[in-house]
């Protein structure tokens, strides 16, 4: 998981792609999330996606995440599992295509 303000759009969707979450806060929240981090090490972070907040030690903030990437993270869907849900439907696309184009297999 990563924790910054912001996140350059690629590599955001790349973090989501492999179902890993990019968490934006702002850079206020960030710097004690830091700071807590730097006094105690040991704290632990709960990331609650449903809810959408993390908490650390006494520290709880709410974050933002788009309903697409939620459903995946929480699903445990990447991109090839998304396909895999489909299937079906690439198998009878492929089935009615004329023999001289290529199919895959």
């Amino acid at each position: 998981m990563f924790i910054y303000p912001s996140f350059a759009d690629i590599f955001r969707n790349n973090c989501g792609n492999i179902g890993v979450p990019a968490l934006t806060l702002p850079a206020g929240q960030v710097r004690e999330l830091l700071d807590l981090a730097l006094e105690a090490p040991e704290t632990e972070a709960v990331v609650d996606l449903e809810k959408q907040t993390i908490t650390v030690g006494e520290l709880s903030f709410r974050f933002e995440s788009e309903p697409f990437l939620k459903e995946r993270l929480l699903g445990g869907l990447y991109e090839s599992g998304l396909t895999m849900r489909k299937l079906k439907k690439v198998m009878a696309f492929e089935a009615e295509r004329p023999a001289w184009l290529p199919t895959i297999s």
